[in-house]
């Protein structure tokens, strides 16, 4: 069985999708509270819906499609913060109020590297 390959139809246990995505258990519980897996427990363990498993996939597959569109390399929040040199909060911050400008895929917020340029040259000049 290939690391992503994933029968719908079987249930698999926190340890199995652990080893298979790499994911820490913690994640993987807030995975289930948020609904992004369908999970159902049994006693002391979760059984994971293949199913939910799939979508998973998918939607991560869709994410990485659509970041190949842009040609410059794009940077989520914690990747800013660290290019920049300032904190993960203060790169939030900057993102609300339009200092910097950002690109939302699925909702979530990437920063392209022209804008990563012209904000460390800003904070140069400070």
């Amino acid at each position: 069985m290939k690391k992503y390959e994933i029968d719908p139809d079987k249930d698999y246990l926190v340890s199995e999708v652990k080893e298979k995505f790499g994911l820490s258990e913690a994640t993987i519980s807030r995975y289930i509270k948020d609904g992004l897996f369908v999970a159902l427990k049994l006693g002391q363990k979760w059984l994971i819906s293949g199913e939910s498993l799939q979508s998973f996939i998918a939607s991560r597959m869709s994410t990485a499609k659509e970041l190949e569109k842009y040609q410059e390399k794009m940077y989520n929040l914690t990747q800013a913060s660290k290019q920049l040199g300032i904190s993960v909060r203060t790169v939030f911050r900057w993102t609300q109020s339009g200092k910097i400008r950002t690109i939302r895929i699925q909702n979530l917020p990437y920063i392209q590297e022209p804008e990563i340029q012209r904000i460390k040259k800003s904070l140069e000049k400070s």
